[in-house]
């Protein structure tokens, strides 16, 4: 089953809850992110092994914010050995999941790099969250669209990370395939 959310945490919650419901047992998120650290590059992938998250609706369903939001190990190492074996490089590390994608605030980028965080998304730690509370597998497969860290701002157009893209898919199919 393939599906897409909106923008966000409250938008995604609503379709990772209403995958649960309808069987889905097994979630890996496709999705974009921009770099925090300038070991990466527009066109990246990133495997987030955890993501961190600050207040907003996650509160409604933890809301003494005491449960650390990590993907499923297995999934997420199938993720990874498919990119391995399709040669893709990717790099894996925590990704902080904001409200403000394009937040400009220098001490954010700052306060969270230093505690490794290597992107920003809007989407994991929803995602990874509702995992520990529901039951079900998750992953997730990001692809960095966008500068945070660099002084350049570099956007990747859908011309410029077609490639990648068609790549990102494959990994994600395979691995939920178990090839």
């Amino acid at each position: 089953m393939v599906s897409t959310h909106g923008i966000g945490g409250p938008s995604s919650a609503i379709v990772f809850e209403e995958l649960y419901r309808l069987g889905a047992r097994s979630v890996v998120r496709l999705g974009t992110c921009r770099e925090m650290t300038k070991k990466l590059n527009t066109g990246d992938f990133v495997v987030p092994t955890g993501a961190a998250h600050s207040n907003g609706s996650l509160n409604t369903y933890v809301s003494d914010r005491m449960l650390p939001a990590v993907p499923d190990f297995d999934l997420t190492a199938a993720v990874i050995n498919e990119c391995r074996t399709q040669g893709i490089m990717f790099h894996t590390g925590l990704v902080f999941s904001s409200d403000a994608f394009y937040n400009e605030d220098r001490n954010f980028l700052k306060n969270w790099a230093k505690r490794g965080v290597v992107a920003v998304d809007m989407e994991c730690a929803t995602l990874f969250t509702l995992r520990l509370l529901r039951g079900f597998r998750t992953a997730a497969l990001l692809m960095v669209c966008d500068s945070f860290a660099k002084k350049t701002k570099e956007f990747g157009t859908a011309d410029m990370l077609e490639k990648e893209t068609e790549n990102a898919a494959s990994i994600v199919f395979n691995s939920l395939s178990g090839k």
